[in-house]
């Protein structure tokens, strides 16, 4: 993960625990007004939409110096979410709707705006 996106991670957590907004993130950052759709890799969609669709289960690695909680995790059939941080603002787009639009525009990257239409939750910040 990129340093930009480490630090906004920590936001975007802090946002999850009080707002209580549960599902799966793929979380993006860009400095200008618009994203490539290509940013958002396509075993990361892939992804996003398994774990909305079935029971997504995650072992732990024990390579992790770290200590863990528990071993791995069997997490229902739960919404993923493209989010995406442009300058003084995020947008937490479902992902059905990200691959909607990345099909559907005439455009190669995903403008602010656009992303404000389309999106489930906007976050100024």
């Amino acid at each position: 993960m990129k340093k930009r996106e480490a630090s906004f991670q920590t936001i975007f957590n802090q946002y999850l625990r009080v707002k209580k907004l549960y599902g799966h993130f793929e979380s993006k950052q860009t400095t200008g007004n618009s994203i490539s759709f290509n940013a958002v890799k396509q075993h990361q969609v892939d992804g996003l939409m398994s774990g909305s669709l079935s029971p997504f289960v995650w072992k732990y690695s024990d390579e992790d110096q770290r200590e863990k909680p528990f071993d791995c995790s069997c997490i229902p059939p739960i919404q993923g979410y493209v989010v995406i941080k442009y300058p003084g603002i995020f947008y937490i787009i479902r992902v059905q709707d990200f691959i909607i639009e990345s099909r559907r525009s005439e455009r190669k990257s995903l403008t602010s705006d656009r992303a404000k239409e389309i999106c489930h939750i906007a976050v100024s910040l």
